[in-house]
């Protein structure tokens, strides 16, 4: 099964309103020490919270194959 991403950039005429995608989201949420829930806390603190996580998984070797997206930024 090829994924998403290799059949735009080998095929991008292939895709088209009949085409079947599908798309699976992991979320973990949880609180973490000295962070409030991410609802709770202010804007200052959430980019905190997000680069304290961002920092920490870039140097996690089982997650280097990964890619980190800040949905707020994504139209």
């Amino acid at each position: 099964m090829k994924n998403l991403e290799s059949i735009l950039l080998t095929e991008p005429g292939s895709i088209n309103k009949n085409s079947v995608i599908i798309s699976i989201k992991a979320r973990i949420a949880r609180n973490l020490a000295d962070y409030k829930f991410s609802i709770l806390n202010k804007s200052e603190e959430r980019k905190k919270l997000y680069s304290f996580i961002k920092n920490n998984i870039e140097n996690v070797k089982e997650f280097s194959g990964f890619k980190i997206y800040n949905l707020y930024n994504m139209p």
